[in-house]
């Protein structure tokens, strides 16, 4: 509930400047149901298990083409999900995964996270790199489903304003990632610095270099 007041608080305050940038670009109109309500269509899974695949933007979403085909060859009998947050890495994801069922990321209030949880079902959700919100985490929780984070990062600047809230971000964000794959040993241990068990962190390496030809 507070998080939902400050988030309504922290919209509320930007508002006058979304509505001129929406007018002169058009951004942020979009899908602005779906993301302040929840997901309202079902996804058809036809009873196969659900993985969730989601990237912020366009970058993340280029990340996720080849973690997504290498699941999707290891396990051909789930469905899979992408989402993304702005409207470009809406765009790029329907290009690149144009066959697979493509979502809007709600924003982190409680009934738009628990509302597409439940058209989504997922078994498994994994998210690129930084994209962590505690209502969205705490609902999978809820829901019993495993978060896993790749190409994790922890920069030295981030891990220092994390450490001034540790023992909160531990308790509302680390603490409910079931496994971080990182990008670097840095980055590994800038996380575990702030109490992360280092049982649920490993070096995975950049996944920008995964199917790289040359």
């Amino acid at each position: 509930m507070v998080l939902n007041l400050v988030y309504g608080l922290a919209l509320l305050l930007l508002s006058p400047w979304l509505a001129i940038r929406s007018v002169r670009t058009g951004r942020y109109r979009q899908h602005l149901r779906n993301k302040l309500l929840g997901h309202r269509e079902m996804i058809a899974a036809g009873g196969r298990e659900v993985a969730w695949f989601h990237g912020v933007s366009v970058g993340e979403v280029h990340l996720l083409r080849q973690l997504v085909r290498g699941f999707r060859d290891r396990h051909p009998d789930w469905q899979v999900v992408v989402s993304a947050t702005t409207d470009t890495g809406l765009a790029e994801a329907r290009k690149h995964f144009a066959d697979l069922d493509v979502i809007p990321y709600p924003f982190d209030f409680s009934w738009a996270v628990r509302r597409t949880m439940e058209r989504v079902r997922p078994r498994l959700i994994v998210l690129a790199e930084s994209e962590l919100w505690p209502n969205f985490l705490r609902a999978a929780n809820a829901a019993g489903v495993p978060v896993v984070v790749v190409n994790g990062r922890m920069s030295p600047r981030t891990a220092r304003r994390y450490a001034r809230v540790a023992g909160l971000a531990r308790r509302l964000v680390f603490g409910r990632v079931a496994a971080f794959g990182m990008q670097s040993e840095t980055y590994s241990q800038n996380l575990c610095q702030l109490g992360v068990d280092t049982g649920r962190v490993r070096v995975t390496g950049s996944v920008k270099y995964d199917g790289v030809l040359a």
